[in-house]
């Protein structure tokens, strides 16, 4: 039989289907079903507490997102325990880049724009003109309290909430001013319309400073690198998607590329998929040339992870990466 290819996105999660979204999910388990138990909670009272998925890039962040809104849609089978979330919260699920998010108003306008695509038979007529508008006159405190007032009608219609699922997280508060930042606390705190479930590359000064509005307000959930054996596993799991029954009957001998994989990526899922498809290269030739396509192909990656450090951190790894042998 020949292979059937699956296709797996290291970029885009959001390209994969559900099923093999869910499939591959490994080392994240408990985090996942932790999350989803803590939305139910809120579900069934007026207390709302909001999360803050903490990792580096390719740690599996987007992946945990794009579950729990599946868990909502009712397209994670694996999480049955949870269809009934629907009945509490209406899923929201951001891009993971917002670039056109810079103001607490348009962030909002966002949310009305994707609950059209959620709930088709609302009556969107209301706010046609300020989503028609999408210029930099949507900013204002009074654009803002209209489509405050028109989600809250939504709510009191639907008797549900609203579960936002934001993608790097960190970006669009850093884009607000310190005091669109105040009053989307203040809405989080005292509206009783949004749980906010976000994700970020690493702590960030927006919630580490004592002198911002959302210092201390998120409970963090961090992600760490994949375990050995959690590694192999996402492995033999993408053998058995791919049905590679050779690899799968010969799982014992790769072990030994599996473990030098490991070391290779640190346990991060994205590099691992990275070097996936060179794992079980028979010519070292190949592999070497591979290796290199791929070490051209992860540029970007590795220069958006120097991003998320600071100055003093960033000189440091430089630094180290230019010697030429260890040091002591």
């Amino acid at each position: 039989m020949p292979e059937r290819k699956v296709g797996f996105y290291k970029f885009n999660p959001s390209l994969a289907s559900p099923e093999v979204l869910q499939k591959t999910l490994v080392g994240r388990e408990a985090e996942l079903n932790d999350i989803l138990r803590k939305i139910e909670e809120c579900g069934h009272g007026t207390s709302l507490r909001h999360f803050l998925i903490i990792g580096p890039r390719g740690i599996g962040k987007t992946h945990l997102l794009l579950l729990i809104y599946y868990s909502l849609k009712n397209k994670n089978r694996a999480n049955a325990k949870y269809k009934n979330l629907n009945r509490f919260w209406i899923p929201i699920r951001f891009a993971e880049e917002e670039y056109g998010i810079t103001t607490l108003a348009e962030l909002l306008l966002r949310i009305v724009e994707e609950l059209g695509q959620e709930e088709s038979d609302l009556e969107l007529a209301k706010v046609q003109p300020l989503i028609k508008l999408k210029t930099s006159r949507l900013r204002g405190q009074a654009e803002v309290e209209e489509l405050l007032d028109y989600l809250s009608q939504v709510r009191r219609k639907l008797g549900r909430r609203f579960l936002l699922l934001v993608d790097n997280l960190h970006e669009i508060l850093e884009r607000f001013t310190e005091e669109d930042q105040g009053h989307l606390r203040d809405i989080l705190t005292t509206k009783n319309l949004f749980l906010l479930v976000g994700a970020a590359p690493t702590v960030f000064e927006e919630i580490t400073s004592y002198e911002k509005p959302f210092y201390n307000f998120f409970q963090n959930i961090w992600l760490d690198e994949l375990e050995m054996e959690e590694g192999a596993r996402l492995i033999h799991k993408w053998w058995e998607l791919e049905q590679k029954e050779k690899f799968l009957k010969l799982s014992k001998e790769y072990r030994p590329k599996i473990n030098a994989l490991m070391h290779l990526t640190g346990g991060n899922p994205r590099l691992i998929l990275s070097l996936y498809p060179i794992l079980t290269e028979a010519n070292i030739v190949d592999v070497e040339e591979s290796f290199m396509t791929l070490l051209d192909e992860l540029t970007p990656y590795f220069q958006a992870r120097m991003k998320d450090f600071s100055p003093q951190q960033a000189k440091i790894l430089d630094t180290m990466a230019l010697m030429e042998g260890p040091s002591n």
